[in-house]
């Protein structure tokens, strides 16, 4: 009798070694997936989530730093990304607030008394040491007090529209619409369009405009620049935008 218990133990415990195993396996499997979402995102199957990239590896160097895409841009970078819009893999445009100066990569720590206890830059743990949304001014407008910054010094409002190829190449300029931009929002192209045109939605300057394929001419704008509003001939902060054929 005893020798039969032993016996049934044993295979007990080989059973769950096996079930153990699998297991293990599975998770290892799991995280060596590169399926959107298995193995790693907060949610499974979720794209985002609670990961600081999501489901998704950065492509290191897309885009290829400013003062390798544009000459006498040393010590200069991008600005807050606002849109990213791939028409194809060669030719994918991104919306920024400007330029920003390029920051040192190692600063000392400075207490801030002046401001208020246990207040100290960079933060550090990992937080960046500057919140490129607010470093910019929306269009690029300095208010008179300086509380914006200083323009040409702290941030440019240059470049707002720009083209990259796959290998983060800036393959197209669109800095001679500089001056029209609040904060560019969303770029479509419209789906029923066989010239596809480009159109560009503004937030903070409550526009739409349409371009011609090429981004030489602007055929159309729609709402009235500079001024919000909720009738025929204003938007409201406008920030995405959506086609329907003909015969919807």
């Amino acid at each position: 009798m005893k020798s039969r218990t032993l016996k049934i133990a044993a295979v007990c415990i080989a059973v769950f070694a096996v079930i153990l195993a699998s297991n293990r396996l599975g998770v290892v499997e799991g995280q060596q997936k590169k399926t959107p979402g298995e193995g790693f995102a907060a949610v499974p199957g979720v794209k985002g989530g609670q990961d600081v990239f999501g489901p998704y590896d950065p492509v290191q160097k897309w885009p290829k730093p400013l003062s390798e895409s544009l000459p006498n841009h040393e010590g200069w970078t991008w600005s807050q990304s606002t849109d990213v819009f791939a028409e194809n893999p060669d030719r994918v445009f991104v919306t920024q607030k400007g330029e920003l100066p390029v920051l040192p990569t190692q600063l000392r720590t400075t207490w801030l008394p002046e401001i208020g206890p246990s207040l100290k830059f960079p933060v550090g743990g990992g937080v960046p040491i500057r919140e490129t949304a607010s470093a910019t001014p929306s269009g690029g407008k300095a208010s008179a007090d300086g509380r914006n910054g200083r323009p040409g010094i702290d941030w440019r409002w240059e470049h707002v529209i720009v083209v990259f190829d796959r290998n983060g190449n800036m393959i197209e300029d669109w800095s001679q619409w500089d001056s029209i931009w609040g904060r560019p929002h969303d770029v479509e192209i419209s789906p029923y369009d066989p010239e596809k045109n480009i159109w560009i939605v503004d937030a903070d300057n409550h526009f739409v405009s349409k371009f011609s394929h090429d981004g030489k001419k602007r055929l159309l704008t729609l709402g009235t620049p500079g001024v919000p509003g909720t009738d025929d001939t204003h938007f409201s902060r406008p920030t995405f935008m959506a086609f329907m054929d003909a015969n919807t």
